[in-house]
């Protein structure tokens, strides 16, 4: 799948695929929406392919930005969802009886 880039509320959502071929482009779009906005956060929990890859450039984006600059996202792999799922759901979870 192509990537896809939306804008859902203020949070920019990545799905589909980021190939290596491309990943100079997207980290170029990344910072010149920090340098428009000042704050940009980014979703990458839909990206299929490439996200260890566009993960590290951003890491080296956040590292070189501007004291009034921020860069924030976020990620998750399908057994880290499953197992807050199952936490959320414990029946043994005592949190659910405080309320």
């Amino acid at each position: 799948m192509a990537l896809q880039i939306e804008d859902r509320e203020g949070v920019i959502c990545f799905k589909g695929e980021v190939c290596s071929s491309h990943i100079q482009e997207v980290l170029t779009l990344v910072s010149m929406l920090v340098a428009i906005d000042h704050k940009v956060i980014l979703n990458l929990c839909g990206l299929e392919k490439g996200k260890d890859i566009l993960i590290a450039g951003l890491k080296n984006i956040k590292k070189n930005l501007a004291d009034d600059n921020k860069l924030s996202f976020f990620s998750s792999n399908d057994e880290n969802v499953l197992l807050l799922f199952q936490q959320i759901n414990n029946p043994n979870d005592i949190t659910k009886l405080v309320a």
